[in-house]
């Protein structure tokens, strides 16, 4: 009788471990289904394609599309000391203006270990860069893809 008994205490657990796990199956599929669809209705409304690839930063394609001006949304720290907010605001697809640094710095100061110090910026960080006159902004620089330049406009003052 005993045996018995605990014979159909380990069949009913077995049952609600296949149970479980048929569930969190289900619930995985449904994840992916609802990323899909959020994915498809933001590439619908962006009018862009998302790169999922680890290069891509999650975000926008890392390449421009074929017409239009396009620059970088986004700038990959590479070197210490070489990348830095200063030289990242000159590069010509970027804003083409060393003195726009400060814009760059705005936006991204959350991300940095220590805000306060705009100078030092780590390899592994990805900078945003913000659209200053308008201009259209997708994907990550990759100085491989020829840019356009960005006109030189004067420099916006400071907020």
């Amino acid at each position: 009788m005993a045996e018995t008994a605990a014979l159909r205490q380990a069949v009913e657990t077995i049952r609600r471990q296949a149970v479980a796990e048929e569930a969190a199956q289900q619930w995985a599929i449904a994840e992916e289904e609802a990323r899909q669809h959020a994915l498809a209705e933001a590439e619908a409304y962006l009018g862009i394609a998302v790169d999922e690839s680890p290069q891509g930063v999650g975000s926008e394609s890392r390449q421009p599309p074929a017409t239009g001006r396009t620059f970088p949304r986004y700038y990959p720290v590479m070197e210490r000391g070489i990348d830095n907010y200063w030289n990242i605001a000159a590069n010509p697809a970027v804003y083409n203006d060393h003195q726009l640094w400060y814009i760059l710095y705005e936006a991204n100061k959350w991300k940095m270990k220590n805000p306060e110090n705009p100078v030092v910026i780590e390899p592994g960080m990805v900078i945003e860069i913000p659209s200053i006159n308008g201009e259209r902004r997708s994907g990550t620089y990759d100085p491989k893809i020829p840019y356009d330049q960005m006109p030189k406009t004067g420099t916006p003052p400071k907020p």
